[in-house]
């Protein structure tokens, strides 16, 4: 056995099985329980997961049914609808804003409010 960064232990080739399993355990408990801090396994700074926006214009909203607003925006080049977190927030004061947003097609989205009158970014994670 091999002891690794962050204390993770390696099988080596000739382990027998008493000295083997016992370490998979540990490495399934440890991996279950890390938090990416620095003590446990390498840490992830926020900084680390990259943020693109688009900004949906006040000017752009469009009344489709009694007091529901609707927009339809492009995705950024390189962003995937499936495999994005996608956050709406006020562009003014950055207060987070709890639109319906829908996959429209590959490369755009709509997103829906109550409101007509607030420009908000959608940022995607």
């Amino acid at each position: 056995m091999v002891i690794l960064q962050y204390g993770i232990e390696q099988p080596t080739t000739g382990d027998p099985g008493n000295i083997f399993f016992p370490i998979l355990e540990r490495l399934c408990q440890k991996f279950s329980l890390h938090n990416h801090d620095g003590l446990n396994t390498a840490p992830i700074s926020s900084g680390s997961v990259p943020i693109t926006s688009t900004l949906a214009p006040t000017s752009g909203w469009t009344l489709v049914s009694p007091g529901i607003f609707e927009q339809t925006i492009s995705l950024p080049p390189s962003i995937t609808y499936d495999l994005s977190l996608i956050e709406c927030r006020e562009e003014i004061t950055k207060e987070v804003v709890y639109c319906d947003v829908v996959k429209v097609t590959n490369t755009t989205l709509s997103i829906r409010a109550i409101f007509n009158d607030l420009a908000i970014r959608v940022y995607f994670k």
